[in-house]
């Protein structure tokens, strides 16, 4: 009896050991909740709106020309954070599902256009299925071939997520699998992982980028880099060059799989420096400029949805925006179509977003030396954007044709 006592104290102590191991974990896990909530609602993206709020939040932060002067400045702009975006005096709307600046250029409808298009809104008749099918298989069953590219570049995503086990099922009896190896490695799910802006420039990195944030990724990160910006190339590509008339008067609008370096001078000694993805240009027939930029592709390697599936675009990512479109603008040997406007579109795995930057003459001029406490609301650089379109959903693809097609309209028009 007295054995059977001691064997009973044991059991009774290590279920209550269980049971604080368990709340302890549920402790962790609310706490990193409310940090993540925390992180979305304080996010400069989702809170510096208007002047007003822009003044009441940069109380006591430095302009820009302190910030440059300062020891720890950082010329390339993949390093540059929220006290950069204080002192570029962004303001940033509420992230709509068509962004204002092609207003007057969507079409009434992206169907009709071509049937590469309208093949390239309506989908494959199963997502899944991508990842069980090969490259030559993709290219032979879709025509034209640049579909078979896309569903092939859009495989490996399905891929990655549908071999990686989801965390609040578990398995009745473990079963040795035999499955398809990952083309990305160890991929994380959107809801595991988190947007970081890419690290300086391609002075300082590898052609693979590796991370500037610090975070602890699971994944193989310049292969799932390079997989977001083929997959983003493939799907722009196939909208470019199937939307525009091959006899088409005025130039074309292409894509640009060169990476550009964009700098220039502050001071003699300090410097702004940026590297984008690729973008889209014109090549001019007339007049004193060749080629023009259109808009510059971000591609972002990991991603962090933090509430209702919402990805947040962290103080670092939008401040290396903000960064390329101030370097591209003051670039001496880069020509934008539009002065003072600057396009992004920023592409992270699967997701699409794209983003117009502002900035007045008032703002060029002076934003450097203003005073954070300045409220003057011509002296703000103003950023609009669209929320997240994912390519795997139909109709979502259809609003990324529907800007693209909006983007091109605007481009010949403003090319004129």
């Amino acid at each position: 009896h007295e054995e059977k006592s001691q064997a009973l104290i044991i059991i009774i102590i290590l279920i209550i050991l269980i049971l604080i191991i368990i709340i302890l974990i549920l402790i962790i896990l609310i706490i990193l909740i409310l940090i993540l909530i925390l992180i979305t609602i304080m996010a400069y993206y989702n809170t510096i709106k208007d002047p007003s709020t822009f003044v009441q939040k940069a109380r006591g932060k430095a302009n820009f020309a302190a910030l440059y002067r300062a020891r720890d400045w950082e010329s390339a702009v993949s390093k540059w954070d929220s006290k950069h975006l204080f002192a570029s005096r962004v303001l940033c709307s509420a992230p709509n599902s068509r962004l204002p600046l092609f207003s007057n250029f969507f079409p009434e409808s992206p169907r009709g256009i071509h049937h590469c298009i309208d093949q390239l809104i309506d989908g494959p008749a199963s997502i899944a299925a991508l990842a069980q099918m090969s490259e030559p298989q993709l290219v032979q069953q879709y025509e034209p071939d640049s579909l078979g590219y896309l569903w092939s570049a859009l495989a490996a995503f399905v891929q990655a997520i549908l071999s990686v086990p989801n965390p609040t099922t578990t398995p009745s009896t473990p079963k040795r699998e035999s499955k398809k190896p990952s083309l990305l490695g160890d991929y994380v799910r959107s809801d595991q992982i988190q947007i970081e802006s890419s690290p300086p420039d391609h002075h300082d990195r590898p052609p693979s980028s590796g991370s500037s944030v610090g975070y602890v990724e699971k994944l193989e990160a310049p292969l799932l880099e390079d997989a977001t910006v083929r997959l983003a190339s493939c799907f722009i590509r196939c909208v470019l060059n199937y939307a525009q008339a091959w006899n088409k008067p005025g130039p074309f609008v292409r894509f640009r799989d060169e990476r550009l370096t964009y700098s220039y001078s502050l001071d003699g000694t300090h410097s702004v420096r940026a590297v984008d993805e690729g973008g889209l240009q014109l090549q001019l027939n007339t007049g004193p400029k060749t080629v023009v930029q259109v808009a510059q592709l971000e591609g972002k390697r990991t991603f962090n949805t933090i509430v209702n599936g919402r990805p947040v675009v962290t103080d670092g990512l939008l401040a290396q925006m903000v960064g390329e479109a101030l370097a591209l603008e003051r670039d001496d040997n880069r020509d934008q179509i539009l002065p003072n406007h600057s396009i992004t579109i920023l592409v992270c795995t699967h997701y699409v977003s794209f983003f117009h930057f502002h900035m007045t003459d008032d703002f060029l001029s002076s934003f450097e030396r203003r005073s954070t406490t300045d409220s003057t609301p011509a002296s703000f650089l103003r950023v609009d954007s669209t929320r997240w379109f994912d390519i795997k959903m139909s109709d979502q693809r259809q609003q990324i044709v529907s800007h693209l097609l909006a983007l091109i309209a605007w481009a010949d028009a403003t090319a004129g």
